[in-house]
């Protein structure tokens, strides 16, 4: 990907072609944008916690990005 721009790259495609070879496999996509907001989320996923487990630093991420009074 050395040189590409990055107006150019796009995911659609690979996720249609997913949806249409794979029409009942599970998936979620989410824009990198949106990771310090859904942070706590995905680390509760890959780890296989419940909403009930606590995740200590799961704001970290977001409260780095934010100010004081943002977060």
């Amino acid at each position: 990907m050395a040189g590409t721009r990055a107006e150019v790259l796009q995911w659609h495609g690979l996720i249609d072609q997913i949806r249409i070879t794979l029409p009942n496999a599970k998936s979620t996509v989410w824009g990198n944008e949106n990771t310090p907001f859904i942070w706590p989320k995905l680390l509760r996923c890959v780890m296989w916690l419940t909403d009930e487990d606590p995740v200590k630093g799961g704001y970290d991420l977001i409260a780095s990005a934010l100010t004081q009074s943002g977060t």
